[in-house]
C-alpha cells in the first residue's frame, strides 16, 4: 500500500471518530450545552418528586394529610425531611391504582425528628403504581413544614397536595327554589369528588356522623371541618354509602373479637378503609378479620397473644389477602398439622415448634403466607 492511500485511509477514519455521539436518555430532559442530568442522590437510577406540607398540627395524635399524584407511578421508597420545629409520624401508607391500602413501617410511629434532620422508609416491594401518600404527622413545638420525597425508578414523581383539585362548582344564577331531586344510592367503587351541596342535606348527615360516638367522635367544632371536608373531596349523595362502610368497619376494630383498637384508632381505620372498599367488601373484610383473630388467637391455632392476634388481622385486610372462608380451611389444615407435629407418635415436637412447622406447611394455602411466619 503506498503511503498516499494509508494516510487517506488513516484521514478517513480520524474525522469518522470525532463526530461519534452519544444520545441522551429518552427520559431525560437535556438542555442545550448542559450536562446529562443526574439521578436524585438517595439511589442511582432514582427520580424524585417534591411536595411541601406547611403548618403541621401540634393537635395530640397529628392530622391526616394527603399527597396525590397526578400520574400513577412505581415508588422505590419515601423521605420525610424536616424544614422547621420537629415532628412526629405517627402513621404513613400509600394506596395503589387497584385501591390496595400498604403501612409503610419505617415511617410509623417514628421517634421526633427535627429540622435539619430527614427519615427514609424501607425499600417498597409495591405490585402496582402509586396514587396517594397518606401521612398522619405532629409537630412539638411551633407549627412545622415538611418536605415529602417521592424516589421512581420510571421517571419524576409528579406530586400535588391534597386530592387532585375538582373542577370548582359552575355559577349557578338565582333561580325560584325547587324540591331538590332524590341522590341516587351508591353501592361501591370510589366516592371522591366535590359536592356543592346547595340544599345542604350531606352536611348535615354528615357533621351528625362525624359528631356521633358511634361515628368519627370529634368535637362540634370539629365536625363542622369535617362535614365540609367532606363535600370538597366526595359526590354528592355519597355520605350515606360512606356510612354504611365505616360502620361494621368501626365495629371490628374496636371490637375486643376484632382488632381490639381504642375508639379513636378503630375510627380511624374504619375512616381509611371505609374510602377504597364497597358495602359488600366492607362486611367481607369485617367476617375475615374475625376469623383471621380467631385463629391466629386459638389454643387450636396459632395460639398468639390478643394484641399479636389483632395486629395480625389488621396485616391480612390491609394486604387483602384471602377471605374467611378460606381463613377456616387454613385453620382447619393448621390444626392437622399441628397434631401431627406435636403428637409423640408423629413428629414430637414441642407445641412452639409445632406451631412453626404447621404454618409453614399452611403458608401455601395462601398468597399471605410470610404473615404466617413466626
Amino acid at each position: 500500500m503506498s503511503k498516499l492511500s494509508f494516510a487517506k485511509i488513516f484521514a478517513t477514519a480520524l474525522l469518522a471518530s470525532s463526530f461519534t455521539v452519544s444520545l441522551p436518555a429518552a427520559h431525560a430532559y437535556i438542555t442545550p450545552g448542559a450536562p446529562p442530568p443526574i439521578p436524585s442522590s438517595p439511589g442511582q437510577g432514582l427520580y424524585e418528586g417534591v411536595a411541601q406540607l406547611n403548618q403541621i398540627t401540634r393537635k395530640g395524635g397529628g392530622q391526616w394529610y394527603r399527597v396525590s399524584l397526578l400520574q400513577p407511578v412505581s415508588l422505590s421508597r419515601l423521605e420525610i425531611s424536616v424544614l422547621n420545629a420537629s415532628v412526629k409520624l405517627h402513621e404513613v401508607s400509600v394506596v395503589t391504582e387497584n385501591r390496595a391500602r400498604v403501612n409503610v413501617l419505617a415511617l410509623s410511629n417514628t421517634p421526633i425528628v427535627t429540622a435539619g434532620q430527614a427519615i427514609a422508609s424501607e425499600d417498597l416491594y409495591l405490585n402496582s403504581r402509586v396514587i396517594l401518600i397518606d401521612i398522619r404527622a405532629e409537630s412539638f413545638g411551633a407549627y412545622s413544614d415538611i418536605l415529602v420525597h417521592a424516589l421512581s425508578p420510571e421517571g419524576t414523581p409528579q406530586l400535588v397536595v391534597g386530592d387532585v383539585a375538582p373542577q370548582p362548582p359552575p355559577v349557578v344564577r338565582p333561580q325560584p327554589p325547587v324540591r331538590p331531586s332524590p341522590q341516587p344510592p351508591v353501592y361501591g367503587g370510589d366516592l371522591r369528588g366535590y359536592c356543592a351541596d346547595y340544599d345542604h342535606q350531606q352536611f348535615y348527615a354528615a357533621k351528625q356522623f362525624a359528631y356521633s360516638s358511634q361515628g368519627v367522635d370529634l368535637t362540634e367544632q370539629d365536625s363542622v371541618q369535617w362535614a365540609l371536608n367532606y363535600n370538597n373531596t366526595h359526590n354528592c349523595g355519597t355520605i350515606q354509602e360512606f356510612i354504611a362502610r365505616f360502620n361494621p368497619l368501626r365495629t371490628i376494630a374496636y371490637s375486643s373479637q376484632g382488632l381490639d383498637l381504642t375508639s379513636q384508632e378503630a375510627a380511624q381505620f374504619a375512616l381509611n378503609m371505609a374510602e377504597y372498599v364497597s358495602r359488600a367488601e366492607a362486611q367481607e373484610m369485617s367476617q375475615t378479620i374475625q376469623a383471621v383473630r380467631n385463629f391466629a388467637y386459638s389454643t387450636q391455632g396459632m395460639n398468639m397473644t390478643s394484641q399479636d392476634a389483632g395486629m395480625l388481622a389488621r396485616r391480612w385486610v390491609e394486604n387483602r389477602c384471602e377471605n374467611a372462608s378460606v381463613v377456616r380451611q387454613i385453620q382447619q389444615q393448621f390444626i392437622k398439622e399441628y397434631n401431627f407435629a406435636y403428637s409423640t407418635s408423629g413428629l414430637n415436637m414441642t407445641s412452639q415448634d409445632a406451631v412453626r412447622y404447621a404454618a409453614g406447611r399452611v403458608a401455601g394455602m395462601t398468597r399471605c403466607g410470610n404473615l404466617l411466619a413466626r
